[in-house]
């Protein structure tokens, strides 16, 4: 019978960007989002010309004991600033959708986030599908970056968005797992 013990480890208390804690969490409990609206002549009214882009990360953290919850505020405040996210309680269903549970979402839709989110990914790599989910948003956050979006450049941008948009999350269907192989060798 084996009988290790697990070895407590002391509070670390240290800068989210000098660990690779915030993307072990982020495998659980977060998401990449892309956001595309083309214009559409069709579409009534004034905003039948409009143009809607936005990249989106959102990590969420829910419990269905309140006071469990509650105690998840720190963490999340903490999380929140560094990603220069929103923070707030919204209530989701539950996964057997009796009814709904707080949930603390961290949001963040600026690229100012995004580009702490591009340095911090890139520094600190996810190991799952979240990964290529990653690459995908990052190389989306670069098109808008460099202003390849805008209709008056073409419409080349926007379509490797929608294409981009299109190989994430549920609607992926090419997995390639190259970044794993030299994964525990970088420097």
């Amino acid at each position: 019978m084996l009988t290790s013990k697990i070895e407590v480890l002391l509070l670390d208390n240290t800068s989210l960007v000098s660990n690779s804690w915030l993307a072990g969490f982020s495998e659980g409990d977060s998401s990449f989002q892309i956001r595309l609206t083309k214009p559409n002549e069709n579409r009534k009214g004034k905003g039948k010309n409009y143009n809607r882009l936005a990249i989106t990360f959102e990590l969420n953290q829910s419990r269905t004991d309140i006071t469990l919850f509650k105690k998840y505020e720190g963490i999340m405040q903490i999380i929140a600033e560094f990603l220069l996210a929103n923070l707030s309680i919204v209530n989701l269903s539950t996964y057997d959708r009796l009814g709904t549970q707080p949930t603390w979402r961290a949001r963040n839709t600026s690229l100012a986030g995004a580009l702490v989110l591009v340095n911090y990914f890139n520094q600190f790599p996810l190991f799952s599908s979240k990964h290529l989910d990653f690459l995908a948003w990052n190389e989306t956050y670069f098109l808008i970056k460099n202003k390849q979006h805008f209709i008056k450049n073409g419409v080349e941008g926007l379509n490797k968005i929608e294409n981009l948009k299109n190989s994430m999350n549920n609607k992926r269907v090419d997995f390639n797992w190259d970044h794993l192989n030299n994964f525990y060798t970088r420097d």
